[in-house]
C-alpha cells in the first residue's frame, strides 16, 4: 500500500516539531515505513521524514505563516495568504490524483480545499481533524458538505474532539495520538522538585498561567517551546517582562525532542494550563511516558488522558490556584506506574494498526465501486453516504 499525507503546509515536517500536528505527521509516517507502507507526504520544504518521499509542490518554509497576528493583516495580505494556501492544496490533491501508485489519501490540513473535493476524487480521502470547529473556513466547508449530502470520513484525535464537531459532521472514528514510547529512554525513579511547562508561546496554551502556579509554589518553572511569528508581539509584550521579573523561570525556547524528555523527566511535574479545547496534547503523554505527572485544566481531552492519582491530576479550568494547590500531591505519585500505564496506552502501534484497519477497508470499498467520471485528473467514485464505512469507535 502506498500512502500520501496532506500537510498544513505551515511549518516543515521535521525536528524540532513546530507544534503536535507536525509530530504526529512525522509519527504516523514513520510507523507506517516499519509497516512496510510506502509513504508520501505533501509538506513544506525543509520537511524531512527518513523513508518518506517529500512533495514540497514549489512551497516553501513557512510560507503561509504571516509575521505577524492574522488579525492585524489587511484584507489584501489575508486574502493573498488564502488564495496562496488554496492553490498549494489543489496543486497536492492534482499530484495525488495523477499518480496511479497511491492508494489512499490522508489530509491532515486546515484548508477547506480537501474537503470540497472529496467527492472529485478516485482515491479514497481520509480527513484526520487537529483542531476544534474554530476556523471559520474549515467548519463551513465541512458543513456544506454534510448538508449537501456529500458525506466526509472523518476521524478525530479525542472523543472530546469528535464530540465539538458532531454539530457540523458526523465522526465515524476516535484515534488517539500516540508515539514509539519503545525508544524512549527510562523514566524518571526521582525528580528536582521543579515544574515544567511546553508548548508554543502562545495565550490559549497558558503559560502565564503556569508562571502564576510555579510563583505560587515557590518552584522554579522550566519553559519550552517556540515563538511562532503572529505571537512574537504577546512574546514581547506579555511574557518577556514576567521572565524579568520571576527569575525562578527559566526560558529555553524550542528545543529538541530528546533535550524535551530530558526536561520533562527531571520535573516534579508537568503544568499544563491550557486555555482552549485542545483536541489532545501530545506533550502531556510524552511527560507522563517519562514518569512525571501531569496537572492539566478540565478542557478538551484530559479526562481521556489522566487517571488521577496515576499519572496526574484534572483541577477546574481557569484556577492556577487549584493547579498550584495540586502541585502537592504529584509528590506522592508512583512514577514508575505512571509511565508504565502511559507506555503501554499510548504507544504508536495501537494508532497505525487502527489507521491501517482504515486504510484497507476504505480503499477494498472504493476498488469495489463504479469508477465512471473524472476529477483532478483520476476516475471517481459515485457519492456515497459515511455509512459505507465501519462506524465503530476503537474502543477508546
Amino acid at each position: 500500500m502506498k500512502v500520501a499525507l496532506l500537510s498544513p503546509f505551515g511549518y516543515p515536517i521535521a525536528e524540532p516539531f513546530a507544534g503536535g500536528t507536525e509530530a504526529f505527521l512525522f509519527r504516523l509516517a514513520t510507523g507506517l515505513l516499519k509497516r512496510g507502507v510506502e509513504v508520501v507526504c505533501y509538506a513544506c520544504e525543509g520537511s524531512d521524514i527518513p523513508g518518506a518521499e517529500i512533495r514540497t509542490c514549489g512551497v516553501g518554509r513557512q510560507a503561509f505563516v504571516p509575521s505577524q497576528h492574522p488579525g492585524l493583516l489587511s484584507i489584501e495580505q489575508r486574502m493573498a495568504f488564502q488564495a496562496a494556501e488554496d492553490a498549494a492544496m489543489l496543486a497536492a490533491l492534482t499530484d495525488a490524483g495523477s499518480d496511479p501508485s497511491i492508494d489512499i489519501l490522508h489530509n491532515n490540513s486546515f484548508s477547506p480545499i480537501p474537503f470540497l473535493c472529496s467527492s472529485g476524487t478516485r482515491i479514497p480521502l481520509l480527513h484526520t481533524l487537529h483542531l476544534p470547529p474554530i476556523k471559520p473556513d474549515m467548519v463551513a466547508a465541512i458543513r456544506l458538505c454534510y448538508k449537501s449530502g456529500r458525506f466526509l470520513r472523518l476521524v478525530a484525535g479525542s472523543q472530546a474532539q469528535a464530540h465539538l464537531w458532531q454539530t457540523y459532521h458526523p465522526l465515524s472514528h476516535v484515534i488517539y495520538y500516540r508515539f514509539d514510547t519503545q525508544a524512549l529512554p527510562p523514566c524518571g525513579l526521582t525528580h528536582e522538585g521543579t515544574l515544567a511547562f511546553a508548548g508554543r508561546i502562545d495565550p490559549q496554551k497558558g503559560v502565564e498561567d503556569a508562571i502564576a502556579v510555579a510563583a505560587a509554589v515557590g518552584k522554579r518553572l522550566d519553559v519550552y517551546g517556540g515563538v511562532q511569528g503572529p505571537q512574537t508581539g504577546y512574546f514581547q509584550d506579555r511574557i518577556k517582562p514576567l521572565l524579568q521579573k520571576h527569575s525562578n523561570v527559566i526560558y529555553h525556547g524550542l528545543v529538541s525532542q530528546a533535550a524535551l524528555l530530558q526536561g520533562l523527566k527531571q520535573a516534579q511535574a508537568l503544568l499544563f494550563p491550557i486555555k482552549w479545547n485542545e483536541p489532545f496534547g501530545y506533550v502531556a503523554i510524552e511527560a507522563m511516558a517519562m514518569g512525571t505527572p501531569v496537572i492539566m485544566y478540565d478542557r478538551g481531552a484530559a479526562r481521556e488522558m489522566i487517571v488521577e492519582g496515576i499519572n496526574g491530576f484534572i483541577v477546574p479550568a481557569d484556577k492556577p490556584e487549584e493547579m498550584a494547590a495540586a502541585v502537592e500531591h504529584t509528590a506522592h505519585i508512583d512514577r514508575e506506574r505512571c509511565a508504565a500505564y502511559t507506555r503501554a496506552k499510548f504507544h504508536i502501534s495501537i494508532s497505525v494498526e487502527q489507521y491501517l484497519e482504515l486504510f484497507n477497508k476504505l480503499v477494498s470499498s472504493t476498488s469495489s465501486e463504479n469508477r465512471s467520471s473524472t476529477f483532478l485528473g483520476r476516475a471517481t467514485p459515485s457519492s456515497r453516504g459515511i455509512s459505507d464505512v465501519s462506524l465503530h469507535r476503537f474502543g477508546e
